[in-house]
């Protein structure tokens, strides 16, 4: 019994910094992509861009706390706009999702604002 706790006291003091020593760097990981598919033109934008803002908020305060594991958080953003001024295009939208659905990267989706998309 004793030569196991002298065994794991060895092996984990073989992790603590040496004084004078620079720690450990770590390795940067990869980024966890969040997909937004929101209306950022034309007349529904007035409800898409208040909530990118707040998507690209919470993005930016979790990267500052440490990411998710240790990843730091990445957004993908399309608009889901239709061309001219029809406001928010169902097919846009769905080539959107299929999009990101296609990147293995993209981890969550927000979206969509309403239910015509």
């Amino acid at each position: 019994m004793i030569a196991i706790i002298v065994a794991t006291l060895a092996v984990a003091m073989m992790w603590l910094p040496r004084a004078g020593a620079a720690p450990p760097r770590r390795p940067e990981l990869p980024a966890v992509k969040v997909g937004v598919s929101l209306a950022l033109t034309g007349p529904d934008a007035r409800w898409g861009v208040p909530m990118r803002r707040g998507v690209e908020l919470a993005v930016e305060e979790m990267n500052r706390a440490g990411g998710v594991g240790g990843h730091p958080l990445e957004t993908v953003v399309l608009d889901s706009t239709g061309p001219g001024l029809e406001g928010i295009s169902r097919w846009r939208g769905m080539n959107n999702y299929e999009r990101l659905i296609a990147d293995p990267a993209v981890l969550a989706v927000v979206g969509p604002q309403t239910s015509g998309e």
